[in-house]
């Protein structure tokens, strides 16, 4: 009797250790097949949830908003989120915006971003989502692509900005002193912001002037004055970053010929001269130009007053190459 009754308890003692490592082996595969399916999945949009892109032009507003939209999977939370800005430009550069990204109870997110620069973009967002059972197991999962494009302030946006500049150097250009020495004046136009200002500015930069020109005994004149600048390596600034200078115009003026003899003229008549236009052509970037001239053709001994204009060429707005 003894000897069934011992048998019993070691045959329950197997069987038990058995099931114990069937129910180990159980509750392995069901962690292991949380671990081995999808995180979760995101949505992103710009504009909306539902749009995959957005054009705008800086000009008249450089604000833009990103949606997004996180559903973590059972077992899973959202741990953290970060949208990658990679320009599609020849300058390259790929950045990773860092704000602060509060999903609200039904996963859902959106804010606004302020664009300093144009161009074209592709942006992806980047969630994390965390296992709640096992805190170090942290998996990242991309989300579509969405295209930004900003275009920079167009022609006329640019010459409202800073007419009143023009017009100041126009008149240096046709003073007494200047009627004698026959330069040209010119700046260039840039595109930044203030802190304290909403949206973007638009500015001259240092006023700049040619050589001085005698008046030829005879025949055509033609005058040039040479802009030389430097600007960031795109690929270094983030374009939603504050402060930085973009070049989006440049502007010069032709001298009057008050001072030389009636038989002077210039060589291509009022207005961009051919130098001024194979200039502009070949400027990377390529922006919008701007020659402040008399309306009509003029000859030596006319007068400085004359009705003068400004004359736009060159493409309608920056473009980068």
């Amino acid at each position: 009797m003894k000897r069934i009754i011992l048998l019993f308890i070691i045959l329950l003692g197997i069987f038990s250790c058995h099931d114990n490592q069937i129910d180990k082996e159980l509750e392995d595969a069901i962690k292991s097949t949380k671990t081995m399916g999808s995180p979760g999945s995101c949505t992103l949009g710009i504009g909306s949830l539902s749009d995959c892109s957005l054009s705008f032009d800086i000009g008249n507003g450089n604000d833009f908003t990103v949606y997004a939209n996180a559903v973590p999977s059972d077992g899973f939370r959202i741990y953290s989120f970060s949208v990658r800005m990679i320009s599609l430009g020849s300058d390259g550069g790929e950045w990773t915006i860092n704000h602060v990204f509060d999903f609200d109870s039904n996963g859902d997110y959106s804010e606004e971003f302020n664009m300093y620069r144009g161009g074209k973009y592709k942006l992806i967002g980047v969630v994390s989502f965390q296992n709640i059972e096992d805190e170090n197991e942290i998996k990242e999962v991309e989300t579509d692509e969405v295209i930004l494009r900003v275009d920079y302030p167009d022609r006329d946006t640019v010459e409202e900005w800073v007419k009143y500049d023009m017009d100041d150097v126009w008149d240096t250009s046709i003073s007494i002193g200047n009627q004698n020495e026959r330069r040209e004046f010119g700046f260039l136009i840039y595109m930044t912001n203030d802190p304290g200002y909403p949206g973007i500015l638009i500015e001259k930069g240092e006023t700049l002037q040619g050589d001085t020109n005698d008046c030829p005994t005879d025949g055509e004149l033609t005058y040039n004055l040479n802009f030389t600048f430097t600007e960031y390596a795109l690929s270094d600034i983030d374009p939603t970053q504050e402060g930085a200078k973009y070049v989006v115009g440049i502007f010069h003026t032709h001298p009057p010929l008050t001072q030389c003899d009636s038989n002077v003229k210039r060589k291509d008549g009022v207005g961009p001269s051919i130098p001024d236009k194979s200039f502009i052509n070949t400027m990377d970037p390529y922006v919008p130009a701007f020659v402040y001239d008399y309306s009509e053709d003029i000859k030596g001994g006319h007068s400085a007053d004359a009705e003068a204009k400004i004359y736009p060429y060159g493409p309608d707005r920056r473009k980068d190459f």
